[in-house]
């Protein structure tokens, strides 16, 4: 076998967990989206719904409505993509291929992976925006969808700070003088 199909084998079996600084976002907004659930489908190898975080976790969660279905996606500002888990893409039809001679870091682990994403996008609706966006795929472990900061801004979620007033120039110490660059 081929060293990508050595990678592969070695990709399905691998559960990677991405840690990401918290964001903010009003708690009593995530506390009051109710849950919602599809009927028991004999297929379906996930839950479905809003499941809020894993036990421990203090990330930020939210809804996502996949295709219409809705899971449980954390906003992960530390990834540069959006990644749907491989097992919701396949219960839900989507179908992805491997981009050749292309790897995907895995976080500070340091692990490369194939790059899988879907072949087509597909409809994502967050935060009341609706955008169709082709994703990576990959085993995510407990969530269903990782929001990257590829669709961070069009859903509609900002990354803030404290607001501190503007001391007078006055106020600062000069260190070093530097030369001018004219």
């Amino acid at each position: 076998t081929s060293d990508a199909a050595k990678s592969a084998s070695h990709f399905d079996e691998t559960v990677t967990t991405y840690l990401s600084p918290d964001v903010a976002m009003p708690i009593s907004r995530v506390c009051a989206i109710k849950q919602q659930t599809k009927a028991n489908d004999t297929n379906s190898t996930r839950p479905t719904g809003f499941r809020g975080p894993e036990p421990g976790d203090n990330r930020v969660v939210i809804p996502i409505q996949i295709k219409g279905v809705t899971y449980t996606a954390f906003l992960d500002s530390g990834s540069t993509h959006s990644v749907i888990d491989r097992t919701i893409a396949k219960d839900l039809g989507i179908k992805c291929s491997v981009l050749a001679d292309r790897l995907v870091e895995l976080g500070e682990s340091g692990t490369l992976v194939p790059r899988i994403i879907t072949n087509d996008r597909i409809p994502l609706v967050c935060n009341g925006r609706t955008v169709e966006w082709q994703v990576n795929a990959l085993n995510v472990g407990y969530y269903d969808f990782l929001i990257g900061m590829d669709l961070f801004s069009r859903f509609g979620f900002t990354i803030g700070g404290l607001k501190l007033p503007l001391k007078p120039r006055e106020e600062f110490y000069v260190v070093e003088d530097k030369p001018e660059l004219v």
